[in-house]
């Protein structure tokens, strides 16, 4: 009679490591419950019975050894995705993790009609999702100079290359102030267009590529971008080719300033050859170059503009033209300017009102038969005006060139 006992219990015991299966019904608030202590993932069926049912159904597991224990809720999954959900709301196949848990049971929430359900508690052993292990990554993919790839270890680290290029189009790009200075490097063939917006370049632009800067939306909105070129070793400057360290070139001549107005105004230092547009006082520009081209300017001013009525020397500073007064039976004038040098030509004009002297003097032109002439010139000091009439007060205009 033993034996049959014991040969009976190793017979089932096959059995009790297979699934379990319950089958019920869920109608308002009734639950349907399944003993899982020892399994590993609970599928879940519903469909219906009769009437197609309707509400909330609330899964949960009980980890005490009590089926009326305390209850917690748990997600489940649908077979058909891979994102869990609070609660079974339609028809549907699910799963639930009920590792470590002793019951698991679904609970209606206010079900209208009858849910059919059907609950299957699988065993760790068999549960296909469940594995664990370890051992090292041979081999993670990554991309040229974008994501590297440290592999041979339990952890791949993922790094950004140092020298990245970015794939497709940059549709935003924000560049925060470094610490110390930065390259912003454009590729050959490659083409960076600002938008309509204030930007501004502090620094160095390399590259081969071409940097584009749109017009503005409006005649007040801020658009263009202030390039500052140094000389290249070679490349397409301004859309010009060179072949040589060159002097930044032009595609097309740039416009400085408006026409009439007084913005736009261009410092040109050193040798200057060829023909440029320095401004427009009409309609028609004013030019000046080198030898092939005169200069021709509507006004012609100076830095400071001199008037004096004193005793020689009069104090000029560094004005390069100007009216002063010689007093009476004065028979040599020296004015003191730093614009003269040993090669000046310095043009006199003799006036015969006050104009803007001081005092308002009365000006008397020299005789023509005894013309004053310039006597010395002090390089970078002054000039000296010899008179052979010395009668009444003589005021010169003079003009420096060179």
């Amino acid at each position: 009679m033993k034996k049959s006992a014991v040969f009976l219990f190793l017979l089932c015991l096959p059995m009790l490591a297979r699934a379990q299966t319950i089958s019920g019904t869920i109608t308002a608030s009734g639950c349907l419950q399944v003993n899982v202590y020892g399994k590993g993932v609970v599928g879940i069926v519903v469909t219906n019975s009769g009437t197609a049912w309707s509400g909330t159904i609330q899964p949960q597991v009980i980890v005490e050894n009590d089926p009326n224990g305390t209850t917690g809720n748990v997600q489940v999954t649908p077979y058909s995705s891979s994102t869990a959900q609070a609660t079974i709301t339609a028809n549907g196949s699910f799963t639930a993790s009920v590792v470590g848990a002793t019951y698991f049971q679904v609970c209606g929430n206010t079900v209208t009609n009858t849910a059919a359900i059907k609950l299957t508690a699988i065993p760790l052993a068999a549960n296909r999702n469940a594995g664990t292990g370890n051992g090292t990554v041979t081999s993670v993919a990554g991309t040229a100079n974008q994501v590297d790839v440290a592999t041979g270890t339990t952890t791949p680290v993922v790094s950004l290359d140092a020298a990245i290029t970015l794939p497709g189009t940059i549709n935003k790009l924000t560049l925060t102030a470094p610490a110390t200075g930065s390259t912003l490097t454009i590729p050959d063939g490659t083409t960076a267009t600002m938008p309509n917006v204030s930007r501004t370049v502090v620094g160095s632009v390399a590259g081969d590529g071409v940097i584009v800067s749109s017009t503005p939306a409006t005649a007040s909105a801020a658009g263009l971008a202030s390039l500052t070129l140094a000389n290249a070793a070679a490349g397409s400057l301004l859309s010009n080719s060179t072949a040589s360290a060159a002097a930044p070139g032009y595609s097309q001549a740039p416009t400085l300033g408006a026409v009439g107005g007084t913005t736009g105004a261009v410092t040109y230092m050193g040798t200057t050859s060829g023909s440029q547009t320095a401004g427009c006082s009409t309609a028609t520009c004013i030019a000046f170059g080198g030898s092939a081209t005169s200069a021709l300017f509507k006004n012609y001013f100076t830095n400071s503009n001199c008037a004096v009525n004193s005793a020689s020397p009069a104090a000029c500073g560094a004005a390069a033209s100007g009216a002063v007064v010689i007093p009476t039976t004065t028979a040599t004038y020296t004015i003191n300017t730093t614009s003269v040098n040993a090669a000046s030509r310095i043009s006199l004009t003799w006036l015969t009102f006050a104009s803007n002297l001081p005092s308002a003097p009365t000006c008397v032109a020299p005789a023509t038969t005894s013309m004053p002439s310039i006597s010395a010139i002090s390089a970078g000091v002054s000039f000296t005006i010899a008179l052979t009439s010395t009668t009444g007060q003589t005021c010169p205009m003079f003009t420096i060139m060179n």
